[in-house]
Order: structure tokens, then sequence, then C-alpha cells
């Protein structure tokens, strides 16, 4: 990494140590789910992890998107025209990728949450 700017140095360690108090986050929500715990509170919980999934996917997007723009402008004078164009390339791709992805998982999530429902209701 000798070659990279600055800013860019401090912009790879901002995200860095966001993503992990995200992740620290995430661990400890999915810790708190009792998978025994009566079905109706387990059907909150399932819903409130889908809001917030959708939320931090279009949140990460932009981060994302934001990232990629800092870092070809931070480094616009330092990397070829061609590296920055293959690293454009490479995250459109990739952004791409994420959003089929995003879309599968959103599909499984709710399924999981409408056989949830059908478990509280029998239950009932």
């Amino acid at each position: 990494m000798g070659f990279l700017t600055m800013a860019t140095k401090i912009l790879f360690s901002v995200v860095l140590i966001l993503t992990i108090v995200w992740q620290l986050y995430r661990i400890n929500f999915l810790k708190s789910i009792n998978l025994l715990s009566p079905p109706i509170e387990l059907l909150s919980k399932m819903k409130r992890y889908k809001i917030e999934s959708k939320y931090r996917f279009y949140i990460e997007l932009v981060i994302a998107f934001l990232i990629i723009f800092l870092v070809g402008i931070f480094e616009q004078n330092v990397l070829p025209e061609t590296t920055m164009r293959a690293v454009y390339i490479g995250a459109g791709i990739g952004l791409v990728i994420g959003l089929i992805i995003a879309k599968l998982y959103s599909k499984q999530l709710n399924s999981l949450i409408s056989e949830m429902k059908e478990i509280t209701e029998a239950s009932r």
C-alpha cells in the first residue's frame, strides 16, 4: 500500500473500523434471538431483522459508491487511467452481483417470515 495517498489510507481505515463495529452489532443482535422463545417473539425479531437488513443494504450500497468515487478522486494522479477504469468496471460487476444476492436473500427471508406467521397462527 505504499503507492496509495494518505487520504485513501485514512478512508480505508475508517471503513475498516466502521465495518468491524457494524459486524459486532449484528453478531450481538443475532445472539439475542432465542430460537426456543415463543413464535410471536421470534416473528417480531425476524421482522425487525428484515427491516434492518433492507436499510443496511441500501446504506452499504451508497457507501460503496461513495468509496469508489472517493478513491477515484484521491488516486487520479497516482494510478494509471487503465487501472482506475478496471476498478470502476470491477466495482460495477461487484455491485450487480450484490444486488442479485440481496434479492435472493430477501426472498428467503420473506418466505421464512411467512412460515413463522403460519406457525404463530397455528399455535393460537
